[in-house]
């Protein structure tokens, strides 16, 4: 990587992964307003607060790693994609719009088993 437009996308990405592996490893113990996923189907019981930290999680961490590893392949087809900041901006958004995926795929799964 050798400028800042290379940088920028793969920061996204791995930020997303470790997000979701933390939420795996070590998720918020009960229901609150600051840490987790937290929204009022997921906070009606403990069972599906767990469940929703759960599956969240396991989306953030999965998603994390094909969009790092899918970033990483643009970046290694550089002769092809010429990396401006025009560029990086659009990946970058496309990275936040599967971040955004975690919300539906997990009131989904909520509501399916709650």
């Amino acid at each position: 990587m050798n400028n800042e437009y290379e940088i920028s996308m793969i920061i996204l990405p791995l930020i997303i992964f470790i997000a979701g592996f933390a939420m795996l490893k070590w998720p918020p113990k009960s229901p609150n307003w600051f840490v987790g996923y937290r929204t009022r189907r997921s906070s009606q019981s403990q069972e599906a607060w767990d469940f929703a930290q759960a599956a969240s999680g396991r989306y953030c961490a999965i998603a994390g790693v094909l969009t790092t590893l899918a970033t990483c392949a643009i970046l290694l087809l550089d002769n092809i994609f010429v990396i401006t900041e025009t560029f990086s901006t659009v990946v970058v958004i496309l990275q936040l719009a599967v971040l955004m995926g975690v919300v539906p795929y997990t009131e989904r799964k909520l509501k399916a088993k709650f």
